[in-house]
């Protein structure tokens, strides 16, 4: 979205953006790595796809139960 002064841009994420990306995990879960990804955030990177599966991974690895 671009602010109506057009200075300014605003990307959004969602829970839902990260379990489209990564379906194995639950919807607390997938909160969790947005959160994540968001206080990690480094601008010369962004937030990808792939940032979200390399949390999802280091977070929640798959076989391990909660």
């Amino acid at each position: 979205m671009i602010s109506e002064d057009g200075e300014h841009i605003h990307i959004i994420w969602c829970v839902d953006d990260v379990l489209l990306y990564v379906p194995r995990l639950t919807r607390e879960q997938a909160k969790e790595v947005l959160h994540e990804a968001y206080r990690r955030h480094d601008a010369e990177l962004g937030i990808t796809w792939d940032t979200f599966s390399i949390y999802a991974d280091i977070m929640f690895p798959e076989g391990e139960e909660e």
